[in-house]
């Protein structure tokens, strides 16, 4: 439930938006590459919510797996 809040991933995520160039560090990518990449895999890459938890959320493990 405290993901969103303490995540690495989402804290780094806000401030690397504002930083073409430290995103572009972080994944090795373009932002605009990212975001295409992210549209082809989404699908493929998305999981269904459980009674138990959310899943992470497909940008998320893209970043993962860049990463």
């Amino acid at each position: 439930m405290k993901r969103k809040a303490f995540d690495k991933y989402h804290r780094l995520c806000i401030e690397l938006q504002s930083h073409e160039d430290r995103f572009f560090q972080y994944f090795r990518m373009s932002r605009e590459c990212f975001e295409e990449l992210h549209d082809l895999v989404k699908e493929n890459i998305s999981k269904l919510p459980t009674n138990w938890r959310e899943p992470i959320e497909s940008r998320e493990r893209l970043a993962i797996c860049l990463r």
